[in-house]
C-alpha cells in the first residue's frame, strides 16, 4: 500500500494521542479539559 494512503489514519492516530497526553497531562495540575460527560450515558437495561 502506497504511504500516502495511510498518511491520514496514522496522523488521526497519531493527533489522537496527542490528545489524550496533553488531557492527562493538564489532570495531573488539576485542569479538566476532558470533554465527555461521563455521566451522560445510560446505561444498559438488563
Amino acid at each position: 500500500m502506497r504511504p500516502y494512503l495511510t498518511a491520514y489514519e496514522r496522523d488521526e492516530k497519531a493527533r489522537v494521542q496527542r490528545l489524550r497526553r496533553d488531557v492527562l497531562w493538564c489532570a495531573t495540575y488539576g485542569v479538566d479539559l476532558d470533554f465527555r460527560d461521563i455521566h451522560a450515558c445510560q446505561a444498559a437495561a438488563s
